[in-house]
């Protein structure tokens, strides 16, 4: 399992014991679990571009004076501001093997599902010629051969073979394989949203979410987050995106306690409204609040 790269002078780096002095005792444990949430959701580049100082001091875990935390991360080193936001300093010279351990992983999942696809279609093929002068219900059981002789981890797949083309179709596995992301590509951002903050998160989002609860149509659950988040700005819907995966839900939320858009009240306000926005009356799709 990837792992954070922590010296064991952390405590005693002149860095950390300027955070301490400026943010009070406790804070350097909240340094250490905003590096994991970067490690989690951002190892490319620590980059939390988009997030507000409020979001980032909610992912530390801060519970002190609001802004002094970010303030003191910024004074003492360990957080550059850019002009896209906030980004972890240094990141990828300290923490850079977290996005190269991903990316292996990713390669690996995909050429073992390669593999697998491979194995069953050599397997289903090898019975084709068999079937030529087969009884009336030779494809149901050249189906039951070749899920018999393909890879355990395939047996519990639904199997189409054709016995006239000698091939084998094999759907999509019920989950993507491990490290690989689940995103729909094809569908078109809106173009108030086009800005990289919001691409990243909605990436992020589509991944995330096929993770948990799974539903009926993903295209349509995304296709109605896309319109509902449109009725917000591209910086609102971004850091609404960053709110859900950081509290580990599997709707998308108004801001908690955001004052900044004076055409929206407060969560509670907003809860009929949004849930009518995303239309979420069919069983097809998540109900965006649980």
């Amino acid at each position: 399992m990837p792992s954070l790269n922590l010296e064991l002078s952390f405590f005693e780096h002149r860095k950390v014991r300027r955070l301490v002095s400026l943010a009070g005792r406790g804070s350097e444990a909240q340094l250490i679990r905003l590096w994991c949430y970067c490690g989690t959701h951002h190892p490319e580049d620590g980059s939390l571009a988009g997030y507000s100082p409020e979001e980032i001091e909610l992912i530390a875990d801060w519970r002190g004076k609001p802004g002094l935390f970010v303030e003191a991360l910024a004074a003492a080193g360990w957080l550059d501001s850019t002009e896209a936001g906030y980004v972890v300093h240094d990141w990828t010279e300290h923490q850079g093997h977290l996005y190269a351990y991903k990316t292996k992983a990713s390669a690996m999942a995909k050429a073992r599902w390669d593999k697998v696809r491979a194995e069953a279609a050599g397997n289903a093929a090898s019975i084709a010629p068999s079937t030529k002068s087969a009884p009336r219900d030779a494809p149901s059981n050249a189906a039951s051969i070749a899920a018999s002789n393909a890879p355990s981890m395939l047996q519990a797949m639904p199997m189409q073979c054709s016995a006239v083309q000698g091939k084998a179709e094999l759907p999509d596995p019920p989950n993507p394989p491990r490290g690989a992301a689940a995103v729909v590509d094809h569908l078109e951002i809106p173009e108030k949203l086009k800005t990289q903050p919001f691409a990243k998160a909605w990436a992020q989002w589509q991944t995330y979410r096929r993770g948990q609860k799974r539903v009926k149509d993903w295209v349509m659950l995304f296709r109605k987050q896309l319109e509902a988040l449109s009725e917000y700005d591209a910086d609102t819907a971004t850091r609404m995106l960053n709110q859900s995966m950081y509290q580990g839900w599997t709707g998308i939320f108004p801001l908690k306690n955001d004052n900044r858009n004076p055409n929206r009240g407060s969560v509670a306000g907003d809860r009929n409204h949004f849930i009518g926005e995303l239309g979420c009356e069919s069983d097809d799709v998540d109900r965006p609040f649980a």
